[in-house]
């Protein structure tokens, strides 16, 4: 799927934007209200799709990453 390049299906996953600028908090509300997560590339694919978005808008992207308690996982 690709819409004006704001939604990309990559595998399972689907990753959209609206393509405004945002801080984290307002991202992250966003994503929670529509029932989903910011965006967390798990592959090269996910990770491309994202890079792609990024470059389009010429905007930063926030991920769902975070660091493990346990160190190397």
């Amino acid at each position: 799927i690709y819409l004006n390049g704001k939604i990309r299906e990559v595998g399972e996953k689907v990753f959209a934007t609206n393509g405004k600028k945002a801080d984290f908090g307002s991202a992250l509300r966003s994503c929670e209200e529509d029932g989903a997560t910011l965006g967390t590339p798990m592959n090269k694919e996910e990770s491309k799709a994202i890079i792609d978005t990024v470059k389009q808008y010429n905007q930063y992207a926030y991920l769902g990453i975070k660091e493990c308690e346990t160190s190397g996982q």
